[in-house]
């Protein structure tokens, strides 16, 4: 589900401004929407959890004993 949202706000820059720095914001300023958003407590719990837990799983799989 997350992989189709960001697929889809990907498509969606081809409509968005057309100053290279604009676009660069622009970009910047949606991705990082999205990515809080699916790892936000608030908006999608079950979600966030999820996130959570596949961060700390390879976190401890980076850990060498």
């Amino acid at each position: 589900m997350a992989e189709r949202a960001e697929s889809i706000l990907t498509d969606a820059f081809d409509s968005g401004p057309r100053s290279g720095e604009q676009r660069y914001r622009a970009r910047a300023s949606a991705m990082s929407r999205l990515h809080g958003g699916l790892r936000s407590d608030k908006t999608l719990p079950t979600l966030a959890h999820y996130y959570k837990t596949q961060q700390a799983t390879k976190e401890t799989s980076h850990v060498q004993p």
